[in-house]
């Protein structure tokens, strides 16, 4: 619940210029057919791929209705150039308007043509047409077995991979460095766009069809271990010393669709000893999500310094659960492009270590740091910065009687 409340906070605090909205765009098209009819709606459903690149599925329902538009009014039937003819209502939202430019009539075995001024409505999403980001599919990881111990329950293998989906899906679009696609409900998405194409819609809410995302990358992975940790196993003279310890241990992959190449692959181990009472097992699946995002973006989208106001005020280009609060992050100088002349890519060297910060605000879109090591003219916006190992530094332990190489004295 706390997390749909952040949503839909999040949704409220967008800027009106990020609504949703249709605008109108014109294309220039020809259409071919063996009547003038048949070539007019050629060049009208070419226009509507131009600009709304209509899936498969829906190439063949978007031609039945721009044929039964063009044979439903017979002041279409006839060439008139330079006139608009208004059909938006008629396409079911299709096309909004179009105006005959040029008609070749066909003879013989040569088909008519004719060329077209096309006004289609498009939808434009809260994005943007602007929104450079990688659009990303989290995909349900698979399990390796059926059901996970964990505290002397079982925990089904069907639900930690839901589970540990969502709390991916979340973890990612708090980032705000993907565009983070929704591929789990394909039944209700189905029925919405079942309405869409009915009599029961007006043609504005109609024309929203055909603006579906696809995927430039997936994650994927398999669920090794959930529940119980190995290390709860541990005793220390008859004392269980990590007893309650839980575990996640998984294994990813980035993967680029169009290619199916691996633009990235790594394992998780987390262990998680609960902290209070109230410990859910919620926690160690945020906490498994987190370090997969961490990870992810540290290669793909690494923290950069965005603005630099003054040393209690360094803006970072991640908020959300990308960045915690209270980390303490390495601040690095201008790197290096090297070329790998064995494999042709291009490698992005970081610079050396100039400063540290420690983050003091987490903002849904970006965080804010102060400086705490080095001098603030030794960076500027867009350095990079990576983590710190942020555990409290391990005290030189005194040798006792049997831990040294030294002999025992009896």
């Amino acid at each position: 619940m706390r997390h749909i409340l952040c949503s839909l906070l999040l949704l409220l605090a967008l800027p009106l210029t990020a609504q949703a909205r249709m605008v109108d765009v014109e294309r220039t098209t020809q259409g071919y057919g063996d009547s003038y009819l048949k070539a007019v709606t050629g060049a009208l459903v070419e226009a509507v791929q131009q600009v709304r690149g209509v899936e498969v599925g829906t190439e063949r329902t978007l031609q039945l209705d721009l044929q039964h538009t063009a044979t439903l009014r017979s002041d279409l039937a006839v060439a008139t150039l330079g006139v608009r003819h208004d059909i938006y209502s008629d396409s079911k939202g299709w096309v909004k308007s179009y105006e005959v430019l040029s008609v070749t009539p066909g003879k013989g075995d040569t088909p008519w043509a004719v060329r077209l001024k096309v006004t289609v409505p498009k939808f434009e999403s809260f994005t943007g047409a602007d929104d450079k980001r990688y659009t990303l599919a989290v995909m349900p990881f698979r399990i390796s077995q059926s059901n996970y111990p964990a505290h002397g329950q079982q925990i089904r293998g069907v639900d930690a991979s839901q589970r540990l989906q969502e709390s991916l899906q979340r973890a990612f679009t708090q980032s705000q460095r993907f565009s983070v696609i929704n591929r789990d409900y394909g039944a209700e998405f189905a029925s919405e766009v079942a309405l869409l194409r009915s009599d029961l819609v007006s043609a504005t809410d109609a024309s929203r069809l055909g603006a579906v995302a696809g995927a430039d990358l997936m994650l994927v992975g398999r669920i090794h271990q959930v529940g119980d940790s190995p290390l709860a196993r541990r005793e220390f003279y008859g004392a269980r010393v990590n007893d309650g310890m839980l575990r996640l241990e998984a294994a990813f992959q980035i993967i680029e669709v169009a290619t199916q190449k691996i633009m990235w692959s790594d394992t998780l181990a987390l262990d998680v000893r609960p902290d209070h009472r109230d410990f859910e097992i919620r926690e160690l699946y945020e906490r498994g999500s987190d370090a997969i995002v961490a990870a992810t973006l540290g290669v793909i989208y690494p923290l950069r310094v965005l603005d630099i106001v003054s040393a209690e005020q360094i803006f970072l280009s991640q908020g959300g659960a990308a960045v915690k609060e209270g980390a303490r992050l390495a601040v690095h100088g201008p790197g290096r492009a090297l070329n790998d002349r064995e494999t042709g890519r291009s490698l992005n060297v970081d610079g050396p270590v100039v400063a540290q910060v420690e983050v003091t605000t987490v903002q849904p879109q970006y965080s804010i740091a102060k400086l705490v090591e080095g001098e603030l003219d030794s960076f500027s916006a867009e350095s990079v910065l990576r983590p710190l190992d942020n555990r409290p530094e391990s005290r030189p332990r005194r040798d006792t009687p049997g831990s040294s190489e030294a002999p025992l004295s009896w």
